[in-house]
Order: structure tokens, then sequence, then C-alpha cells
């Protein structure tokens, strides 16, 4: 286990009618705020909520919403120009990872000299942020309390890391509601997903005894969630994911995402195709990559979803685990091969170069080159 430092200065609301707190929250920092929006929570009613509580406490807002999949950098100068034309106070996200993290950037760099090129090149943010207040929509969030956010070159495309405060996040608010108003097949992408960055977390090398805690009931939410037998819960669906999402943003904090993740977000940033179809087609290949590694908690998996474990072979039962998310995949017609989503061998090659370039690879159970990347991505295709 490595030694580990452990501060969360950020609030977390979690709850039923969480977004209605938000207003008060938020008027102790100021009285406008751009809100980055993604255009979908137009449709399901959540950023009218958010807007409605923010305008009840006096609070001007000021909504953008050209948002895509990713965080591209011509997006986030466009966000910057807004915020900075009309002098906001602070920062709300809320939607999947692009929509967050160009809330991330815009916070970040708001106050910052300079291209944003410098700033994805390498350069640490080091003037005061504003404050930013995150709402996702997502349960597959892994960098709401890291030191870095993901955002993508336009010029090349590839996917970068910015490096940001890690206090930036003021408040978080884990609404139920956020989580209702998918399709049934989106739901269960989402929900493998994010049960693909809590294992990542699981077993990175920056894991240690309170991470894999709070990640391990992280995992035991989202199974809950998928169905898996591990008994009557009293809490609502939504409840359970919004838990799940929760516990996996503060695990990731003193932990780190994956091997998944990276190539995902490689993925969403060269190519724009959806992190959460690229991360659950991947799944079973990540955890069949980590029984070399970590075969203790690939087997706690197989234990979480119901296989029989007693008197097995440890390798059996890591096996049958990995069986069971594919018939889970199969059953909730999902694509189970990267072909299925149009990607082609020479698209994985940038891909894996792109995934592997990025830092938090550096704590995967196992180093792994590019080649090593592209090699597991033939046996996804």
């Amino acid at each position: 286990m490595s030694n580990f430092t452990f501060k969360l200065s950020s609030n977390i609301i979690l709850g039923s009618y969480s977004i209605a707190k938000i207003g008060s929250e938020a008027a102790q920092f100021g009285k406008k705020f751009l809100f980055v929006v993604d255009p979908l929570l137009h449709e399901t009613g959540i950023s009218k909520k958010i807007t409605a509580a923010l305008e009840e406490r006096g609070i001007s807002v000021l909504v953008f919403d050209g948002v895509k999949r990713s965080a591209d950098s011509d997006i986030i100068e466009n966000a910057l120009s807004l915020a900075r034309g009309v002098f906001v106070d602070g920062v709300i996200a809320s939607g999947g990872m692009g929509s967050v993290a160009i809330g991330r950037a815009v916070a970040s760099l708001y106050n910052e000299t300079g291209s944003i090129y410098d700033f994805i090149d390498g350069k640490p943010c080091t003037a005061e942020p504003l404050p930013f207040i995150e709402v996702p929509s997502t349960c597959r969030e892994p960098f709401t309390f890291t030191s870095f956010s993901p955002i993508v070159d336009v010029r090349s495309r590839k996917i970068n890391l910015l490096k940001i405060r890690q206090d930036l996040c003021k408040l978080c608010v884990f609404d139920p509601a956020c989580y209702s108003n998918l399709a049934p097949n989106a739901t269960t992408a989402t929900l493998l997903q994010g049960l693909g960055i809590a294992f990542e977390g699981y077993i990175s090398c920056r894991s240690s005894f309170l991470s894999e805690a709070i990640l391990g009931k992280a995992i035991e939410r989202f199974l809950q969630s998928l169905g898996a037998p591990l008994g009557n819960a009293d809490a609502s669906d939504e409840t359970v994911i919004a838990e799940a999402a929760c516990l996996t943003a503060i695990g990731i904090s003193c932990s780190s995402p994956g091997l998944g993740s990276a190539i995902a977000l490689a993925c969403a940033g060269r190519y724009n195709i959806s992190s959460s179809v690229v991360g659950t087609i991947l799944l079973p290949h990540i955890l069949a990559n980590a029984q070399t590694s970590n075969l203790d908690k690939v087997v706690r998996i197989g234990r979480m979803l119901g296989v029989e474990t007693q008197g097995a072979d440890p390798l059996a039962v890591s096996q049958a685990a990995i069986e069971e998310i594919r018939r889970r995949l199969a059953q909730a017609n999902l694509p189970t091969r990267l072909k299925d989503i149009n990607l082609t061998m020479e698209q994985l090659i940038a891909v894996s170069e792109d995934a592997v370039s990025l830092s938090f690879m550096n704590y995967i159970p196992k180093p792994m080159r590019s080649d090593d990347v592209f090699e597991l991505l033939k046996q996804a295709y």
C-alpha cells in the first residue's frame, strides 16, 4: 500500500431535491454565474431547475450550452470569452464529462494570462480560479476532485490533461433526479463505465486502504444498480446511482483513473465516440488484464456478482465474473467489440499512443507502452 494524504475541501450535497439548495450555496460566492450545461438537460428539465434555484436567490445566470462530448479547446475559448466579457463571479457546470470539464477549464483559466495552448502543453494553472460548482448528470465522472481535467487540443484532436487546483470544486451536488432520464441501455452503459472507473481506482498503484474501502462500496452500488444479487435495498435506483457516483469521485481523488479511462478519453477526443460505449466494451478486457496483477480483487467482483466461490479456483471465479459482465453487455444490446462502433485498426494505433501519454497511466498496476495498449485494443476489436 502506498502512503497517502487525504484532504477534501469541497462541500458535497447528496440526496433528493439537492438541486434546490444550489442557490443558497452559490450566493456566498457572488451574484453572477456562467452556467455551462449539456443541451440534453434542457429537455430533461434539470437545467431549468438549477436556473430557477439560482434566480430565486437573486443570482444572474449566463447560460453556455455549446458543448460537445469532449472539452475542446476552441469551445473552452468561446466560453472563456463569454465569461470574461460579463465579469462573472463563478462557474456552474452540469452534464456529462465534456460539460463539466469545460466548466473546470473556464474556472481555472479565467484569471490566467497567455494562450490556452500554453496550459494544454503542460503549464499549470496558478492564478486564483473562480469558484466552481459541479452538478454531474452522469455516474462516470472521475475528475471531480482531482488536480487535472481532460482537455482536447483541436489542432491535433489529442487528449491532454489540464493541471488545475485540486480544491477547485467548491461544491458538488449529487441529485438522484439527474440520473433518471436516460434510456435503459444508455443507463446500463454509463453504469458499466462507472463500474470500470471505480475498478481502475480500486487496483491503481496509488490506491490506499481508504480508496479501496470507498471504491469497494462504489463497486457494490454500481452492481446493485445493475441488478447484481447484493440483497434488497431501501433506496431507489437513482439514489443508489447517485451514491455510486459520489463514492467514485471521492475514491478516485485519493487513487487514480486508469487504462479504460485513458482509452475512452482518447477515442472521444479524436473521433467523437461516446466514452461510455468505449468504456463498456473495454470493461471485460480491463478485468481480464487485471487477473495477473490483482486476481483477488477480480474475484471480489465475482463474489459481488453472485458467482459461486465456495471451493472454486480463484482464476475460474474471476473468469466467470468476466463472462457475466459480457453477458450483461449482450443482454443490454450494447456493442461488445470496437469494430461495432466503426473504429479501424489504424485509428486504434493513434488511440493507444494518446492514451499512454496521459500522466495518470503511470499508476496502472502494470506498466504499458503504446504497443501493449494496442495489443489489448486488438483483443477488444
